[in-house]
């Protein structure tokens, strides 16, 4: 026991050795990401050539990706260092043309510099976070990769200001990959590393050279600075979001995943995801914060959905909520149709007609409830609303809505891997037929619409044409 107890101790006194900070001491000027087209493209490194490696990073009051190489999810392959919590984020890489081996660090300690560290023997995958041990974990070797991508401080390859995903935002003073795996065992973080014979880049704040970020190691890669800032390491208070998640039971839940956004969905989307500890806790560190956030989170079929967050700037916010059930999962294919589509055409007398649908959720995320209107030359000539949700008494997904004349359709939606097909027939209405049809998606972007029926076997057999409907602000 006094044994442990010592251990215990020397661990603590470890930590707060890495990331503390005199009060009043003045904080050197380093490279800080805003979250918003902050990035450093450095030149590209053969990780799948090299027998083993080591990635490491000092930053402060970061959240998201904070290396990437290659682009995660591609037919190539990526290796990465992100602060997310989803399934294929955290320091990790792609093998075999995109096969995931993650280990998640989740959020870092707000206002403390924080020692982050990716290895790789030629066997075991580790990562270790201010000198402790987060994990091990068999895995092959990275890649293969492209050589004709870059390695991206701050962002992915694939971030881009029309669709802002993947960015990180914070604090970076140090970054430096070597060739060999720097470390075994519990260790004390330097704060100064030398450029030795294992060194394959090295950047410091002693990079930075107007947009320049020197490489001081002897291989000279240097990286251009492409709006990030150098600026001193306290200047800018984060915004902190945090708060306890607990279950209907009012008990705190683990490992809820929460999806903070802000934007237009899908258009020009900001988001960052986290994870709940083992005691339920949360939160995220925003450094340019917007000015208003959704919340989303989920854990199997509990869910909350929060809309319209305001948070003050430089300042934490305290955000305790409960997740309830939820049918989300019934239909959770529907969770891109949530948004304003808008489809044009020309009528047979050559006016200009569109059709306005809009889709959001209601109810924890339980009903998807929508609205539609027709105009002709800018002349509302219908309207109608209705409602997609799960009916627990027949166990099965149904669709209600009715027009401008009370007038009420329903029937069944039937999920498939392509299509999602509508069965339904008005009620009580003489002369009209069933109004079977099919909604999918070209792109995240386009939604199309094609009608149909239903054939003696319950097969949708489309007919006419595809009406294409574009996702609008």
């Amino acid at each position: 026991m006094k044994t442990h107890l010592i251990l215990s101790l020397a661990s603590i006194f470890l930590l707060l050795v890495c990331t503390f900070v005199p009060a009043g001491a003045a904080e050197e000027p380093v490279l800080f990401f805003d979250g918003d087209n902050d990035f450093v493209d450095c030149p590209f490194i053969a990780f799948d050539k090299l027998n083993a490696f080591t990635i490491e990073v000092w930053v402060k009051n970061w959240g998201g990706y904070i290396v990437n190489q290659g682009g995660a999810g591609d037919p190539e392959n990526g290796i990465w260092l992100s602060t997310d919590e989803g399934p294929n984020d955290g320091c990790a890489w792609e093998s075999d043309r995109g096969k995931n081996y993650a280990i998640n660090i989740g959020s870092l300690v707000p206002e403390q510099w924080t020692h982050i560290a990716l290895q790789y023997d030629g066997k075991i995958q580790s990562v270790f976070l201010n000198g402790a041990l987060v994990k091990r974990q068999e895995a092959p070797k990275p890649g293969p990769f492209d050589a004709g991508r870059k390695l991206t401080i701050g962002a992915t390859e694939m971030s881009r200001p029309e669709l802002p995903w993947g960015y990180g935002s914070g604090y970076l003073k140090s970054l430096r990959i070597s060739s060999v795996v720097r470390y075994q065992d519990h260790f004390q973080p330097t704060a100064e590393w030398p450029a030795d014979a294992k060194t394959l880049m090295l950047y410091t704040p002693a990079s930075v050279q107007k947009s320049r970020l020197v490489d001081l190691s002897k291989n000279g890669w240097h990286g251009d600075i492409r709006g990030a800032r150098f600026i001193a390491a306290d200047k800018i208070k984060p915004t902190i979001l945090s708060g306890v998640v607990t279950d209907p039971e009012q008990r705190p839940l683990a490992d809820v995943s929460i999806e903070l956004s802000s934007g237009i969905p899908y258009i020009n989307d900001h988001y960052l995801e986290n994870k709940t500890n083992a005691d339920g806790e949360y939160h995220f560190i925003l450094n340019e914060p917007s000015k208003c956030y959704r919340l989303y989170a989920r854990k199997d079929s509990l869910v909350r959905s929060l809309a319209d967050l305001h948070l003050k700037q430089g300042e934490r916010t305290i955000l305790n909520f409960t997740v309830t059930p939820s049918a989300y999962l019934k239909f959770s294919w529907a969770k891109y149709l949530a948004a304003h589509w808008l489809n044009k055409s020309m009528t047979k007398e050559g006016k200009e007609r569109k059709a306005f649908f809009n889709c959001e959720w209601a109810n924890n995320h339980s009903v998807l409830k929508w609205d539609w209107t027709i105009q002709v030359a800018d002349q509302n000539v219908e309207k109608g609303f209705g409602l997609y949700g799960w009916d627990p008494l027949h166990q099965q997904l149904r669709v209600w809505y009715w027009n401008v004349d009370a007038e009420l359709a329903e029937g069944t939606v039937e999920v498939g891997k392509e299509k999602i097909v509508v069965n339904a027939a008005w009620n009580k209405t003489e002369g009209k037929k069933p109004i079977a049809h099919a909604w999918w998606f070209e792109d995240i972007n386009t939604l199309l619409l094609q009608y149909g029926q239903m054939n003696a076997g319950g097969i949708f057999e489309p007919g006419g044409e595809i009406h294409r409907f574009t996702r609008v602000p």
